[in-house]
């Protein structure tokens, strides 16, 4: 029983710390892409699974591209919305006199945003990982896992 305990515990933590970097991940792949340099120029856009980017082909992204255009979800909405959201953090931090209920509203009103956009992201995800055959998800498991074997570091291009 104890043992049991344990695995499934096991089991729980390890679910949850991959929520938590995926979630943390895209956010901060969304953020830094919106606060990034501008001289970049134009990007074509792309789903960001996080940690799960490390297992994706060119044609996976395409397809997930392709699944997270048909759901309405607005990748070139996104860098203005920031702006929004960003002015209405801004505006919020410097009032005077300096309210500490507008600032938290506001952020929280951007945390829930960007918590939209992540579910949205995993929902993608999970009904592309639903099409994928059997040989398929494991392939795409074994590409992350090598990754992370060989030190990590920015997903490999396929």
């Amino acid at each position: 029983m104890n043992e049991t305990r344990r695995k499934g515990d096991r089991k729980t933590r390890w679910a949850l710390m991959i929520s938590v970097t995926l979630n943390l991940l895209v956010a901060g792949v969304i953020i830094g892409g919106a606060f990034g340099p501008a001289n970049r120029g134009p990007q074509p856009p792309q789903v960001g699974l996080g940690p799960f980017d490390r297992g994706l082909t060119d044609a996976d992204r395409q397809t997930l591209t392709r699944m997270a255009k048909a759901e309405g979800f607005e990748f070139n909405n996104y860098p203005g919305a920031i702006d929004v959201w960003l002015e209405r953090i801004l505006t919020a931090i410097e009032q005077t006199p300096y309210d500490e209920v507008a600032v938290r509203d506001a952020l929280n009103a951007h945390r829930m945003h960007i918590v939209s956009r992540i579910q949205t992201g995993e929902d993608i995800m999970v009904k592309w990982l639903g099409t994928l055959t059997p040989e398929d998800r494991k392939t795409f498991v074994e590409r992350i896992r090598t990754h992370e074997e060989e030190g990590g570091g920015p997903p490999p291009q396929h």
